[in-house]
């Protein structure tokens, strides 16, 4: 029960489960643009903002969020790596991008106009 047997549905059905599988994961995204030039060849740099992918932070994540998904070996500071997680505990929440560039180290939007490396997103 609750279970969908592939080989008892009709071509039509298979279809329609194809099409759902392939966009589950972009359907109705919502982004935060972070810039946009209409007349670049490039498209807008922008977040999708709205696919919870955890809440909470450990040093395994952490590492993961710093270094990015692709990296091999990462040679990150302890230190660094402990008040990542200090800062967010398990209150940060955390969401997945995509589908471009997802390998790539996370990006933080947050609301601290003195930290060291951050950019204003909007006035």
């Amino acid at each position: 029960k609750g279970k969908v047997s592939l080989d008892r549905l009709k071509s039509h059905e298979k279809e329609l489960l194809e099409l759902y599988t392939k966009y589950q994961d972009s359907w109705q995204e919502v982004l935060l643009v972070l810039s946009h030039d209409a007349l670049a060849p490039k498209p807008s740099r922008a977040l999708v903002i709205n696919r919870p992918i955890r809440v909470g932070m450990d040093v395994t994540f952490a590492s993961i969020f710093l270094n990015g998904q692709d990296a091999v070996q990462a040679d990150l500071d302890s230190e660094l790596l402990l008040k990542f997680v200090m800062a967010f505990g398990r209150e940060g929440a955390f969401y997945l991008g995509g589908p471009q560039r997802v390998g790539e180290p996370g990006r933080v939007v947050h609301g601290i106009q003195e930290l060291e490396g951050a950019e204003e997103l909007a006035p």
